[in-house]
């Protein structure tokens, strides 16, 4: 994770967990305070990216935020994981499938959320990271 990623979380640990919304390919925390935290899967040119097995964040509402942590995995590994008929199906590119997760840690608990991105293998996909400090005010992208 890059330092002003590091800045920005800094301000958020230990922060409660408000609520969590979960969409496609974003997912948005709220914490006391009115401060957010956005993650957003962002794809290049020729690839694809996609979250699977997200876990119930709802779980994690309540809990104070200790740590995210980026975790990644060998191509081979997240290719078995997949059936060859799901992989078809959920994989825009079949040339390259990367694995990556952040590891949540909250005071009660660790949680994992898992994405995949598919390429030519040329091109890959990322999180990205947005904060702002009140509801209504205007999103900061930080990596």
């Amino acid at each position: 994770m890059s330092n002003k990623v590091q800045k920005w979380l800094e301000q958020l640990l230990s922060s409660k967990i408000e609520s969590v919304e979960a969409g496609n390919d974003e997912i948005i925390f709220s914490f006391a305070g009115n401060e957010q935290l956005k993650l957003n899967l962002e794809g290049d040119c020729c690839s694809s990216s996609f979250f699977v097995e997200t876990p119930d964040l709802q779980n994690l509402v309540g809990e104070n935020l200790l740590s995210l942590e980026e975790v990644s995995s060998s191509l081979d590994e997240a290719t078995q994981l997949l059936e060859a008929e799901e992989r078809e199906k959920l994989c825009k590119y079949s040339d390259s499938l990367l694995y990556y997760g952040l590891l949540i840690r909250t005071d009660k608990q660790s949680t994992t959320l898992e994405w995949r991105n598919s390429s030519n293998g040329y091109y890959s996909g990322s999180l990205g990271f947005s904060f702002r400090n009140n509801i209504k005010g205007k999103w900061e992208r930080i990596y």
